[in-house]
């Protein structure tokens, strides 16, 4: 699937998605991302890490919610997501891979200040 926003708005776009792969302003990405407005790192699944990642950047940039996109059983990992990320202390919503790309380029194409964690399918 091929998502963008506005070529005008210079911050991280996902120009699309599928198995095993993330387009991420550009550039083919073959690993588990996280977004930030202006910014984005490759990562492994380990929620630890994506948790220490979060956190690092968050201290020096603000953001106001965090979106965890999964090809997992929603049901079955929202607790290890949560029981992690959720003491970090922002909001989270936790979606299908999908779902949290196209929430990703809504709320970036409102000026958003989110952050995004897109699980790749391995």
């Amino acid at each position: 699937m091929d998502l963008g926003l506005d070529p005008e708005n210079q911050s991280v776009k996902i120009d699309g998605y599928g198995e095993g792969f993330f387009r991420i302003s550009g550039k083919k990405i073959s690993s588990s991302v996280i977004l930030f407005p202006k910014i984005y790192f490759k990562t492994d699944n380990n929620i630890s890490n994506i948790r220490d990642t979060i956190i690092q950047y968050s201290k020096k940039n603000k953001i106001d919610l965090i979106i965890y996109g999964t090809y997992e059983e929603l049901n079955l990992s929202n607790n290890k997501i949560t029981n992690n990320l959720g003491k970090i202390g922002f909001p989270i919503e936790i979606m299908s891979t999908g779902a949290a790309c196209r929430t990703w380029s809504v709320l970036i194409g409102e000026g958003r200040k989110v952050c995004a964690c897109l699980i790749s399918k391995e």
